[in-house]
């Protein structure tokens, strides 16, 4: 049945300032209530902590102690006196050398409000926005439970301890979720030995007994949000249908306690684990803490930070007072340690709840806290509204988390603050600036939870030093992908994108004290938002030194030089970081060569063979560490090798000039002066253009066969001395002019046809144009062949007697210009000369 909640948990709206007597174990009777810093705390006592853990007998009589009692692990005393209250023993003992610190036994009391009883409805970890006591929430209002439950919905390897009133372990949906002790196992808490049997459910730290049963209802409720047994047809589901669940009850049945006996409640947790220690058997990974008050205690901080050695998350209420933690502190929702989370309400509209502490920095997460309905005692659910009941939601996750990842503490706390659903509400109100959403946390398994970037070459370098960074990850799902960036001082500038290589070599070609090197690790089944925490960030400062700033050159002789002269330059360079290294190169007048690698000598001996006007020599420096080929500085100086050219030039043609086309004239070249071999590239101007006859060459001589004529020809030869290889030392041109041919023959028979076979017939050949004296060739045909009957000759005429009779005679002759040699003619003529 569902009923209101009690009474008891109305009144411990603050804190409870009466405390009933403990009895049976507890050695030292509590006498009652004081008033110590402005807190409630338990009258006549004080937590000391002694250097070196040593107890003083001075400061035990100084303080009239009648009992010094170990409290939690950390080498705690619990001090009563018999004459002086808590807030004298403060100002007695704290100035003691003896004393490390000492601090009241603050009161500690459940956070809880009226309950509101409405239909049963458990929106906190799935909002469809429905109407929760008159209130409609909001559709997707919640902690997103049903996501959550498609990776996992719980396992016993891991343990809750629930520090409260206890737990109701025979309740019907809380029993199969409650943790039993695998054998008999036994701790010790303030000096005393307590054995526990197999089968007991946690610690009772008022009775220092086995037996954490609930006398309250405020740890059964909180219990049934953690792991209510889920999917059996009964009741509620906690957000963990399968859990294991330890009962650490410090809180009486009026829900208030004293910080010594949280102190030993923890450190029961602590025990228990390491009695089973490598098993499950007592693996407290989680403790869920729905309660607050007092002021601080250095002894709570310990025994956090202890629990945090020993891989223990501490989910922490933030008070229902309105209050603003970050002004106002409370505890221990306002205590600093790596392990600790803090927790403020919400209702099913994501709004702060009316009564909610909160703080922008002290409060880190809100969940679920207004009418929430989970198992009390008897077989009994309820509805209570607190941030005692958002403690559990958050707690809770963390377990379920843990049910699907295997994640340190630290790793463990970021999952649930770092995958929040972010409220504009709570912006200002929680450190993260949202609400818990187990679904995002538990799917973030598949996360990075850490990456470490690893340099080539350790930093600083200098610019142009090629760098290769390694990335690492951990956590989540291999193989990773990587995104990298550079930081130049003022941003980031992304420098290869999401892919496989976990490598990423960096170049930088400028000098930066403020460069950093940073890169996103992720899984690749990751495929949310990688920059809101879906891909983790390593980075490194990576500083590069300053370049090199200059470098001079000397030559050992001045130039101009002849080849074959060896002159060593030397270069210094300045700036930068020493010893430096040098790199020589030539310049040929058209392209620069590489003499020399880099080299920390800084000579070089050259001995150009060469004869050019063009060369320069320069030098490239860098400084020590800069390993790539980029210099930082050069230097380069003109530096001219100097030859004796050509001084005269003549140019011959075997022939004179005219002649006619096709006509072979060899040209003989002749260099004087400058250095030989001479090499010569002959040229030919058509009258137009100039054309090169020849590429450049040793050979002198150049046979031109011109095919037209042409009056304006003209033959060219450029000449260079030996090893030139850039420049023309000397010129020469001569005109030649190539003549036309004849133009047409005559031929004139002495007698007229026909003719009577066996009369001598005188032909005379008689040309037009062309170049004198002309040349001749007769030929005869007999009406089937021509024959030729003479050869060239200078002869015109050729007397004919032919010795038999031929109707179809012919006498031709062929007429060529003087000098032209192929056995072609320029004109030719024939005449029909039949004979009888």
């Amino acid at each position: 049945m569902i009923r209101a909640a009690s009474a008891i948990l109305t009144v411990c709206l603050v804190v409870v300032l009466f405390i009933t007597p403990v009895r049976s174990q507890d050695p030292t009777p509590v006498n009652g209530v004081t008033i110590a810093n402005g807190r409630p705390a338990v009258a006549g006592e004080v937590l000391v902590k002694y250097w070196d853990n040593v107890v003083s007998e001075d400061a035990g009589w100084q303080a009239d102690a009648d009992v010094q009692q170990p409290v939690g692990g950390t080498g705690l005393q619990r001090l009563h006196s018999q004459s002086l209250d808590a807030d004298d023993l403060v100002a007695t003992l704290e100035w003691h050398p003896d004393v490390e610190y000492v601090e009241p036994n603050y009161l500690i009391a459940a956070i809880a409000l009226p309950n509101d009883p409405s239909f049963a409805n458990l929106w906190g970890l799935f909002n469809s926005g429905q109407n929760v006591n008159g209130s409609t929430g909001i559709s997707g209002d919640d902690i997103d439970a049903p996501t959550a439950w498609l990776v996992s919905t719980g396992s016993r390897n891991s343990v809750m301890g629930v520090i409260d009133t206890g737990i109701d372990y025979t309740h019907p949906d809380l029993a199969a979720n409650v943790w039993s002790a695998p054998s008999q196992f036994t701790v010790n808490i303030g000096g005393q030995a307590i054995t526990c049997a197999a089968g007991t459910h946690g610690f009772n730290a008022i009775t220092r007994t086995c037996d954490p049963m609930d006398d309250n209802n405020h740890g059964s409720h909180v219990s049934g949000t953690i792991g209510g047994v889920g999917n059996n047809g009964v009741g509620v589901a906690g957000i963990n249908w399968t859990a294991s669940i330890m009962g650490l009850k410090f809180l009486g049945s009026n829900g208030s306690g004293s910080t010594s006996d949280a102190l030993n409640a923890m450190e029961f947790a602590i025990q228990a684990k390491a009695a089973f220690a490598g098993s499950n058997g007592a693996n407290v990974r989680v403790l869920s803490n729905s309660w607050g008050g007092g002021g601080f205690s250095q002894a709570m901080v310990d025994e956090i930070v202890k629990a945090n050695t020993n891989d223990m998350l501490f989910v922490a209420a933030a008070g229902n007072a309105t209050n603003n933690n970050d002004t106002n502190p409370f505890y221990p929702a306002n205590y600093v340690a790596p392990n600790m989370v803090t927790v403020a309400a919400t209702d099913n509209r994501d709004a702060l709840a009316s009564f909610s502490n909160y703080g922008a920095t002290t409060v880190h997460i809100a969940a679920p806290g207004v009418n929430i309905l989970s198992t009390t005692r008897s077989n009994t659910y309820s509805y209570f509204n607190g941030t005692s009941m958002a403690t559990p939601h958050v707690s809770g996750a963390a377990l379920l988390v843990l049910s699907a990842c295997s994640l340190t503490t630290a790793n463990l706390r970021a999952a649930l603050l770092n995958n929040v659903d972010l409220v504009g509400a709570l912006a200002t109100k929680v450190s993260t600036g949202g609400r818990l959403n187990v679904g995002r946390a538990i799917q973030s398994c598949a996360r990075v939870t850490s990456a470490t970037i690893t340099p080539s070459v350790a930093a600083p370098q200098n610019a142009g030093t090629t760098v290769t960074f390694t990335a690492t990850g951990a956590g989540g799902v291999a193989p990773y992908q990587y995104q990298w960036w550079v930081h130049d001082g003022t941003k980031w500038t992304m420098a290869q994108n999401w892919g496989a290589s976990n490598t990423f070599a960096w170049t930088p070609n400028t000098t930066n004290a403020a460069y950093q090197v940073g890169v996103w690790v992720k899984s690749p089944s990751n495929t949310g938002d990688p920059y809101a925490g879906n891909a983790q960030l390593a980075t490194a400062a990576y500083p590069i030194l300053t370049r090199a700033t200059a470098v001079a050159l000397t030559p050992s002789v001045a130039a101009p030089q002849n080849r074959n002269t060896t002159i060593t330059f030397t270069a210094a360079a300045s700036g930068g970081t020493p010893p430096y290294q040098y790199r020589y190169a030539v310049y040929d007048g058209v392209s620069w060569t590489f003499a020399t690698n880099w080299s920390a000598t800084a000579t070089f001996a050259w001995t150009p063979t060469l004869l050019n006007s063009s060369y320069y020599v320069a030098a490239w420096a860098r400084s020590n560490g800069n390993s790539t080929n980029t210099p930082e500085v050069t230097k380069s100086i003109a530096y001219p090798i100097v030859i004796p050219t050509v001084t005269s030039l003549t140019l011959s043609p075997n022939k004179t000039a005219p002649q006619l086309a096709g006509t072979s004239i060899t040209w003989t070249a002749t260099a004087t002066g400058g250095i030989a071999p001479y090499e010569y590239q002959f040229w030919l101007y058509n009258g137009s253009v100039w054309s090169a006859l020849t590429n450049w060459t040793t050979t002198n001589t150049y046979t031109w066969t011109p095919a037209t004529a042409n009056g304006g020809y003209y033959v060219s030869v450029w000449a260079r001395s030996s090893g030139n290889t850039t420049t023309t030392e000397a010129t020469k041109s001569a005109a030649f002019a190539i003549a036309a041919p004849v133009s047409s023959v005559a031929l004139v028979a002495n007698k007229v046809s026909p003719q009577i076979a066996g009369t001598a017939i005188t032909w005379t050949a008689t040309p037009t144009g062309g170049v004198g004296p002309y040349q001749y060739k007769f030929s005869i045909y007999n009406g089937t062949a021509w024959t030729a009957v003479t050869g060239w000759t200078t002869t015109n005429t050729y007397t004919w007697t032919p010795a038999s009779a031929n109707a179809n005679y012919y006498v031709s002759v062929w007429a060529r210009s003087a000098g032209n040699a192929i056995d072609a003619p320029e004109a030719n003529k024939s005449v029909k000369f039949p004979i009888q």
